[in-house]
Parts: structure tokens; sequence; C-alpha cells
């Protein structure tokens, strides 16, 4: 996908983005440790990114600073299910949160209109998407073992009831040749609704067919 620093129009859906993070950092070759606690063995909030057909994104649509006083109700929520997970040890979480509101949460609208409203339907989506139960529901475990896209995509759908797309980064801790590990899973949402991303052929996966579900350590 490409950005758009500015945008002309609505975008068209959001891509609700989690990620796993031993898979992050796996390729960071470091473990962050935020003030708050090493984050839990479950997939956390990347991003909840506006998004047009075509694939290209609006970016950093207004200077409007994070304050952190603003979402002071939800904190709990998303230190649990958003935590920094490439920072200094003892990061509080506002770099990251700071980061995604002020580029994807400001081109939010007309849907999402204020920072509140951003982390509160972030984590509202999160919620109703809770992919690590549904891939160990089908056998699939992160305990290092290649599984197949398609069956990875399969019990998520069943699990959780919307197709995602799913994208993988590459690890070298499997021998000389780099191994494609499960990285992220993308959700769409339109419209305040998730659905299934089977429309969004813009998406481009590095994924291989068979990919490692990596530990969490």
């Amino acid at each position: 996908m490409s950005p758009k620093c500015a945008h002309s129009n609505d975008p068209d859906f959001f891509y609700l983005v989690l990620t796993w993070p031993e898979s992050f950092w796996n390729i960071l070759k470091t473990r962050c440790v935020p003030a708050f606690g090493k984050p839990a063995a479950n997939f956390m909030i990347h991003g909840l990114w506006p998004t047009f057909n075509n694939g290209s994104y609006p970016v950093n649509c207004a200077n409007t600073p994070f304050d952190k006083s603003k979402v002071s109700t939800l904190i709990q929520e998303m230190e649990k299910n958003w935590p920094p997970l490439n920072c200094p040890n003892g990061d509080d979480g506002t770099r990251i949160w700071s980061h995604e509101w002020l580029k994807h949460g400001t081109c939010s609208k007309p849907l999402i209109t204020n920072q509140f409203n951003y982390f509160e339907t972030t984590l509202k989506l999160r919620e109703k998407v809770d992919v690590l139960a549904a891939l160990q529901k089908a056998g699939i475990n992160p305990n290092g073992k290649r599984y197949s896209v398609a069956n990875i995509i399969k019990a998520i759908k069943n699990g959780v009831g919307f197709v995602p797309k799913i994208q993988c980064n590459a690890f070298t801790s499997f021998g000389p040749s780099k191994v494609m590990q499960l990285y992220e899973v993308y959700f769409c949402m339109v419209g305040g609704t998730l659905e299934d991303c089977t429309k969004r052929t813009s998406f481009v996966s590095a994924c291989t067919p068979f990919i490692i579900f990596p530990k969490f350590k």
C-alpha cells in the first residue's frame, strides 16, 4: 500500500491490524518491556488504518497532537491490547498511540471524529476478533511449527466470522534460508461494521503457502 499525504475524499474502508508480538521481536532481535509490564501472549493492536479501494491510504491529515487525558478512561485497555512493541524499556505507550493517532486517526473522518472515538472504536473491534482462540480451536498453536496460510484463514473465518488478510515477515533462525512467519492479521471494517476482506484485492501479502507460527517466549 502507498500513502497519500492529503486526501480529497473519505476512506473507503478501514483495516484493523493485529500483530503477533513474537514475529515482530524476531525481526527486531530484542524484546520491549513497557512500563506497565510485558505484553500477554496474544495478538496486539497495531492500528486502525483508513484505506482507499486502490490500496493507497491517507496519512497525517491534521496536526492535532495526541492528548492522553482525552482517553484516560481507555488507558487500561490500551495498555492491555495496544502496548508498544518497539520501544526502549519503560515506554508508557504514549509514543505508539501518538504515532497511530497522528498518522491514521486524523484521517478517519467522517466515521471517526476525535481521539477518544478512534481509540474506543479500535478497542471495541479488537474485542470482537479473538484470533488466538480461533486458531487454537482449529489446532493451530504458536509452537514454531509450519501451518498453511489457507488453514489459518479458514480457522479465523470459522472462529471469528470474517475472512481476514494475512501478512508475514521473514525470520532467519530456522536455518540458512529465510522462513516466513505469521506476523499480522488484517480485518476489514466498512461503516463501523466488520466484513470479509475478500474484496480487498489491492492487498499484497508476503506470505508463502506454509508459514511458521512462532512460540511466544
